[in-house]
């Protein structure tokens, strides 16, 4: 009954199962992966505050977000906190879905750091701690209160200790290792957050012990070579549009040097440089016009993406030699 109501799904529901098989083994398809932030339902890390949401500022007195600025580490962490100010992230705000019973906290530095909404805690001084996490919609709230300027509280971990069969110090979670096994290719766009990039300098990029992955500047590298080597994936890397060479350069190295050489490497500049609702399409238009590409703006815009394709592609092929 349902194929003669419904072809179209039954026929998709269909080739879905008869895919599944074919996906545990090895498959040609590629497929995007989704940005990596606070609220996806899709939780890569087993530490899952490497998903968080990036600090944000509060005053006493003021309304949410409204705090000043703060001073911060490479890492993204606050140096000091001013009287009655404090910064707040929040951890898998996701209508209850993800791991719950205990968690291993740990933290190094001094000061006040608090964990609410699904599980509670004061800490002042770091190590190891146990807590109890029962899920909701309102996921992890984590706020550091107060930070010693002499010896801040940083390198922030929350690891579930058993949870769908992962192992609690590693790096990806067991499902969603299994949920992505047996593609052919990775495209890691939107874990770069490529779209509207203003990375430029190779220091513009985030580290793997940065606060968040989950940031305007996207997931580390590192992590993204580590995640194409567990699963067997092809990767495909996006070129941020305003990229130095030394950057490409230095972009280049590192996948060399840390990635399966049995992979091969998909190079894109950036993403969609002809959708006119992004900045690198912008970008890739000024260019082409001041460097008189075509007397047309969009061809010049379109010449312009080709030349540096092709720049960007002569670096790598420099830095893999034959």
């Amino acid at each position: 009954m349902a194929i003669t109501r419904f072809p179209g799904i039954a026929l998709i529901a269909l080739i879905a199962t008869l895919a599944l098989p074919l996906l545990a083994e090895a498959s040609p398809l590629g497929i995007n992966l989704s940005s990596v932030s606070y609220y996806s339902s899709e939780l890569c890390f087993t530490d899952l505050f490497k998903q968080s949401q990036p600090w944000v500022s509060q005053e006493k007195g003021q309304p949410y977000g409204h705090g000043p600025a703060i001073d911060s580490n490479d890492n993204g962490y606050p140096l000091d906190l001013a009287p009655d100010t404090s910064v707040d992230t929040l951890v898998a705000r996701i209508s209850g879905h993800y791991p719950a019973g205990k968690y291993r906290l740990s933290f190094s530095g001094s000061g006040l750091l608090q964990v609410d909404f699904d599980a509670r805690g004061v800490f002042s001084s770091g190590g190891e701690y146990e807590i109890d996490v029962t899920p909701s919609s309102s996921g992890l709230a984590l706020r550091i209160l107060k930070t010693d300027a002499g010896d801040p509280i940083t390198d922030i971990s929350l690891r579930p200790l058993a949870a769908d069969g992962t192992v609690p110090d590693t790096t990806f979670r067991a499902p969603f290792l299994s949920r992505w096994s047996g593609y052919g290719v990775l495209r890691f766009m939107d874990w770069q957050q490529t779209n509207n990039s203003v990375q430029e300098q190779w220091s513009d990029r985030v580290l793997p012990t940065h606060q968040t992955q989950g940031g305007p500047a996207g997931t580390a590298l590192e992590y993204m070579v580590e995640l194409a080597n567990e699963v067997q994936a092809d990767p495909w890397f996006c070129i941020p549009h305003l990229a130095s060479d030394d950057y490409v350069r230095q972009f280049a190295r590192l996948v060399r040097d840390t990635l399966n050489p049995d992979l091969k490497i998909y190079i894109e500049y950036s993403n969609e440089c002809w959708n006119s609702l992004f900045a690198q399409a912008a970008y890739c238009r000024e260019q082409g016009i001041q460097c008189a590409l075509a007397s047309n703006d969009f061809t010049a815009q379109l010449r312009y993406y080709a030349r540096r394709s092709t720049e960007i592609f002569a670096i790598w092929e420099e830095e893999f030699g034959s």
